[in-house]
């Protein structure tokens, strides 16, 4: 195989451990903002204010957790994909 090849799969495959460890980061994230907002319903004195923050929390990790899978899912895709798959004209296919 050639150097460039090896170089840009090297590259691929670096960037999908990246993408794994994020997508691991982002689902503890989000169990602990559920952990949080569970702990304070269950908690007397919380308030409104601390169950409202907590839900955000739990959307904000939500989303993030969201956007990540979808990265990862693109960029297995890409690796998996035949050369040139990906090139501008097959944007549209991504569902986004």
């Amino acid at each position: 195989m050639p150097f460039d090849l090896e170089f840009d799969d090297d590259l691929e495959q670096r960037r999908l451990q990246r993408l794994e460890h994020r997508l691991r980061r982002a689902q503890n994230a989000l169990a602990g903002a559920r952990t949080l907002y569970g702990s304070l319903r269950e908690k007397p004195g919380s308030t409104d204010l601390q169950l409202h923050r907590a839900l955000q929390q739990i959307d904000q990790a939500q989303r993030c957790l969201a956007d990540i899978q979808f990265d990862l899912d693109l960029a297995e895709a890409r690796v998996a994909a035949p050369p040139g798959h990906f090139d501008n004209e097959h944007w549209h296919e991504l569902g986004r």
